[in-house]
C-alpha cells in the first residue's frame, strides 16, 4: 500500500510544497520589499562595494553571493533597491525549496495527509520563518543546508550507508558539507565532529568513502581559508570574536572585584582601561566592551596565547566568577523562559539610499504590516506558542529525541542532529550576546522534523527502519 501511495507521490510534489511555501511568503515580500537589512547586512554590502576590506567574519561565499545580486541589480536596473529585491528573491526560492523538500521528504516516511498538511503549514505560515526568507543574514541559507545535511544524514543510516554508494548522491553529500564550511564559520568543527563519529561507527560500506569525501573537504576548507585567503589579501575573521565568552569572564570579574594580581592587571590595562572593563560590562553581550573606543584587540590577535595564559589564571583564582558570567552570557541557549527579540523588519540607516516601500499597500490598499508587526513584538508573550520560538524548548527537544533513541537501543541515530549539537555547543563556547534566535534558526527549522522523529520511535508500527502504515 505504501509504495503504491509512494509512486503516486513523485517528485512534483516536491516543487507543489515549495510553491505553497513560496506563495505564502509573498505578502512578506510586498510588505516589507525590497527586504531587511541590520548591521550587518549593510557590511556585506560594503564589501560588495568594496568600501570595506573583504574579511571572512562575514563569510566570503555568503559576501560573494550579496556581492552577486547587488551588480547583477545595478546592471539591470540600475537600482540597488532591485539589486536587494533579486537577492531577497533568489533567498525565498532556495529556502522554499529546502523546505519543500523536507515536507517531501517526510512525506516519504510517513504518508499521512494530516500530519504532512501540519508540517507544511508550519513551514509556510510560520512568521519568523517568513521575516527570515527575506533577511540579508549568512544564518539563513546556513541553516537551509543545515536541514538538508541532517535529512542526509537520517538516510545514511536508515539505508545501512547504500544512500552513498551512488557517484551522485556522494556529489551531493559533498557540495552540501562545502557549502557548510564556507556559509558560516562553525561549519568546518560540524565537519569535523561528523568525521570522528563516523570513523567510529558509520556503516562499513561507507566509512571509507566518508572518511575520503571529509578528509579532501577539511583540507580544502583549511587550503582556501589560510593560504588562498591569505593571497588575495582576505582578512580573517578575527579572534576576538571567538573569545567573547572569556572576554565577558574577564569582565564580571573586574566589575565585581575579583582576585586580579598587578601584573593581571598591567596585562588587561593594555586592553582596556580597567575602569572600562567595569563600565561597559553588560551580562547579555559582550559588543559593549568589543565595539568600545578604548578596546584594543590588536593585543588579543597579536598574541593569543598570552591572552589564553592570562584568562586562564585569573579564571582559576575567580572560578566561581567565571561560571556566573558565563551562565549569565549564555542563559538563552539553555535555560528555559530566555527570550530576546526574534527577528528584524526594517532597514538600517544606510549611505545607500535602500529603503522600505510597503508595495503591498501600494497596489492593493492593505497589507499584513500592522498584523505583523503584532505578532513579531507579541510571539514571546502568547502561551504554548512562544514555546516553539524558545531557543531552550528545541533544545531540549533535541535532547528528549537522543535519551529516546538512547533507549530504543538505536544510537546511530543521534548522528542526524549532531550539526544542531555543534551549533550549540559552539554557541554555549563563543556567544557574541546571551540569547540570538538567528544562531540557531537551524534547530527552529528542523524543530518539526524531530518531533517526528520521536512519533517515528514512539510508533507502535513503526521501527525506525520501516514507515509507519498510512492513517
Amino acid at each position: 500500500m505504501i509504495r503504491n501511495v509512494l509512486a503516486r507521490f513523485t517528485k512534483k510534489h516536491w516543487l507543489i510544497f515549495s510553491i505553497i511555501i513560496f506563495c505564502c511568503w509573498i505578502p512578506y515580500f510586498l510588505t516589507y520589499f525590497p527586504g531587511i537589512l541590520t548591521s550587518d547586512s549593510i557590511s556585506s554590502i560594503e564589501q560588495a562595494f568594496s568600501v570595506k576590506a573583504l574579511s571572512n567574519h562575514h563569510p566570503v561565499l555568503f559576501t560573494a553571493i550579496v556581492s552577486l545580486f547587488v551588480h547583477l541589480g545595478l546592471l539591470i536596473f540600475n537600482d540597488i533597491n532591485a539589486s536587494i529585491a533579486l537577492f531577497s528573491l533568489f533567498q525565498m526560492i532556495v529556502m522554499s525549496l529546502i523546505l519543500g523538500y523536507a515536507t517531501y521528504w517526510l512525506y516519504q516516511k510517513w504518508p499521512n495527509k494530516i500530519f504532512i498538511a501540519v508540517i507544511l503549514l508550519f513551514f509556510s505560515l510560520n512568521p519568523i520563518i517568513a521575516i527570515y526568507s527575506i533577511t540579508m543574514w549568512k544564518d539563513i541559507l546556513f541553516s537551509g543546508i543545515t536541514v538538508l545535511l541532517c535529512l542526509f544524514l537520517y538516510d545514511i543510516i536508515k539505508t545501512n550507508g547504500e544512500k552513498l554508494l551512488p557517484r551522485k548522491t556522494r556529489l551531493i553529500y559533498t557540495i552540501l558539507i562545502i557549502l557548510l564550511a564556507f556559509l558560516r564559520n562553525n561549519g568546518l568543527f560540524i565537519i569535523i565532529a561528523l568525521t570522528i563519529l563516523f570513523l567510529i561507527s558509520s556503516p562499513k560500506k561507507c566509512k571509507p568513502i566518508l572518511f575520503k569525501i571529509h578528509t579532501i573537504v577539511i583540507l580544502l576548507v583549511l587550503l582556501v581559508q589560510g593560504p588562498v585567503y591569505n593571497l588575495f589579501g582576505i582578512q580573517k575573521s578575527s579572534f576576538v570574536e571567538s573569545v567573547g565568552i572569556p572576554i565577558q569572564q574577564i569582565a564580571y570579574t573586574i566589575s565585581n572585584n575579583g582576585n586580579i594580581s598587578e601584573d593581571q592587571k598591567a596585562y588587561l590595562e593594555k586592553i582596556l582601561p580597567l575602569e572600562d572593563w567595569k563600565n561597559s560590562y553588560n551580562p547579555k553581550t559582550v559588543d559593549t566592551i568589543k565595539f568600545h573606543s578604548n578596546f584594543n584587540k590588536a593585543i588579543i590577535d597579536a598574541n593569543k596565547t598570552t591572552f589564553i595564559h592570562y584568562w586562564l589564571t585569573i579564571g582559576l583564582q575567580n572560578i566561581p566568577k567565571y561560571l556566573n558570567a558565563w551562565a549569565s552570557s549564555t542563559s538563552g541557549y539553555w535555560q528555559p523562559g530566555i527570550y530576546n527579540y526574534l527577528a528584524n523588519n526594517s532597514i538600517t540607516e544606510n549611505p545607500y539610499q535602500i529603503r522600505q516601500t510597503n508595495l503591498m499597500h501600494n497596489i492593493f490598499g492593505f497589507s499584513i504590516y500592522k498584523p505583523s508587526s503584532f505578532i513579531y513584538y507579541n510571539i514571546n508573550k502568547m502561551p504554548v506558542v512562544r514555546l516553539i520560538f524558545n531557543i531552550s524548548f528545541s533544545v531540549y527537544v533535541v535532547i528528549f529525541y537522543i535519551l529516546l533513541i538512547l533507549f530504543k537501543k538505536k544510537p546511530k541515530y543521534i548522528l542526524p542532529v549532531v550539526p544542531l549539537l555543534v551549533i550549540w555547543i559552539t554557541l554555549l563556547i563563543a556567544a557574541p550576546t546571551f540569547c540570538e534566535f538567528r544562531y540557531m534558526f537551524a534547530l527552529h527549522l528542523m524543530l518539526p522534523i524531530i518531533i517526528s522523529w520521536i512519533i517515528f520511535a514512539l510508533h507502535k508500527k513503526h521501527t525506525l527502519h520501516t514507515s509507519p502504515e498510512r492513517t
